[in-house]
């Protein structure tokens, strides 16, 4: 792992919560001098140091987005609209990693004083519905599909979730799962700030109808609610049928309190109890993990396997070193123990392979793995280090796969050793990962630019959502009873 940063910085609600809470009240107008100096660093640092700029995306192709941007430049412009043209860009890129944030002070003005839609939404099957609504006119009820909001039609909206929004290869559901749970930030900086929405939805009788809602303050809309702490590792036992749920939240040690818990240290008590339960099926659920530490998704693959593995084939840079950095957050001492701590093979002049991270080691494990039948659960929230993990598994035949594709690709991302950049002028800042990580999995065409893809895909209605109903677990559970029957 990076070791200028030991955790991966991308949490991925917490990076899209970044990028879409800017706000436009006080968005200051750049000259064309401003936006030209901003562009040049904004491309050139993304060119120099991105580590996947061209592995989804060609070199013609990104051209061209940078390009058509570049000609646009011709007038002076906002902030939000130039961070827009930005954004189409990093979102181009097709990096989950990759992240933009507008300038604090836009940001700090949206908490304070913007309004956003009432509505929160939940896009199932290529559908919108609303998931809650704050508004006083409670007409449009939790689970009523939503069919146009203002001028724009929900296939238009989804589109531009997509255009905008950051994620691995060509995943674009997960893109949209990612916009779904800030959708009205989305709605207010890439679209509009009205201060009424006509929303048009087909109610309980199937019937359309249109109502109009009044924008309302963000603590009403997205209200503050403390995070409670709980153990990113939990085991449960069910008895009919004998099946062992090992959950893992994210990939990290963790903290409740005052006590310390080490991620290795848990899994091998949750692995003892397993074996002293002598439970022949094993679910491993990792919905929503988010990713974490690269060692730690390599010690639960370990335990799925009786041979020593290489986890990953390669970790890729595109430069050493860069002309840029003193736009970034990394200081001048730590840009040079990056340079003297890091070690590189040169492929070619835009690929370095890095010799010194332990990541690529052989990986060994003492002790005895699990010998029974293992399945995964998989959503389109199971991302980075989880992606990583879920891909290896599935590519070793170890386990049976449940759910929906993950956001993760199969054959690695581009993450950590991230640099920070604050363009000079508009203050946007630019998350760029220098670090392209690969998966010890063989290239197969029709697998890349795909996340893991389950072998039973099971997919909640909303119906299921709004019940809080698992059918993911509860397909899993019948299948191991079925299984048993035989």
């Amino acid at each position: 792992m990076c070791i200028l940063n030991k955790i991966k910085f991308l949490v991925l609600g917490v990076v899209f919560h970044l990028m879409i809470i800017p706000a436009f009240a006080q968005n200051s107008t750049l000259t064309v001098p401003q936006l030209k100096k901003d562009f040049k660093v904004f491309r050139g640092i993304l060119e120099e140091m991105h580590a996947g700029i061209y592995w989804y995306s060609s070199k013609a192709e990104m051209d061209q987005a940078f390009d058509q941007v570049a000609q646009a430049l011709n007038k002076s412009m906002t902030e939000q609209a130039f961070f827009q043209k930005l954004a189409s860009i990093t979102a181009k890129i097709k990096c989950g990693h990759t992240w933009i944030a507008t300038s604090k002070p836009l940001r700090k003005h949206l908490w304070e004083h913007n309004k956003l839609m009432p509505v929160q939404v939940k896009i199932v099957q290529n559908k919108m519905y609303c998931f809650t609504n704050v508004s006083d006119n409670q007409a449009l009820k939790p689970g009523n599909e939503i069919l146009q909001i203002n001028h724009l039609k929900v296939d238009s909206l989804i589109k531009l979730m997509n255009y905008y929004s950051p994620g691995d290869g060509y995943i674009d559901q997960a893109r949209v799962t990612r916009v779904q749970r800030y959708f009205p930030y989305f709605y207010t900086l890439y679209i509009d700030q009205p201060s009424q929405y006509q929303i048009t939805f087909l109610n309980k009788q199937k019937q359309k109808q249109t109502i109009t809602l009044a924008a309302e303050p963000l603590q009403k809309v997205l209200p503050k609610r403390e995070r409670k702490r709980i153990p990113l590792i939990q085991l449960k036992f069910i008895k009919n049928p004998k099946v062992a749920v090992l959950k893992v939240i994210g990939f990290d040690n963790w903290k409740i309190g005052k006590k310390k818990y080490k991620f290795k240290r848990v899994l091998e008590q949750c692995f003892a109890k397993i074996d002293s339960a002598k439970v022949d099926n094993l679910i491993i659920d990792v919905r929503n993990n988010h990713g974490g530490v690269e060692k730690f998704g390599m010690a639960l693959h370990a335990y799925l396997t009786d041979k020593p593995f290489h986890f990953y084939k390669g970790m890729y840079f595109r430069n050493k070193r860069t002309k840029y950095r003193r736009y970034t957050s990394t200081s001048w001492l730590t840009y040079q123990l990056y340079k003297i701590a890091l070690k590189f093979d040169k492929l070619n002049d835009s690929t370095y392979a890095l010799k010194s991270d332990d990541n690529m080691d052989l990986y060994h494990r003492a002790g005895q793995s699990f010998k029974g039948k293992v399945y995964v659960l998989i959503n389109r929230e199971s991302y980075s280090t989880t992606g990583d993990f879920a891909a290896m598994t599935h590519y070793k035949k170890l386990a049976t796969f449940v759910g929906t594709e993950t956001a993760g690709g199969y054959y690695g991302n581009t993450s950590d050793y991230e640099f920070e950049v604050k363009l000079p002028n508009s203050k946007i800042r630019v998350g760029v990962p220098l670090c392209r990580y690969e998966t010890n999995i063989p290239m197969d065409k029709k697998l890349f630019g795909r996340g893991t893809i389950p072998h039973h895909r099971v997919e909640p209605t909303m119906e299921d959502i709004l019940n809080k109903r698992d059918v993911a677990l509860e397909y899993t559970l019948q299948l191991i009873k079925k299984i048993q029957t035989k």
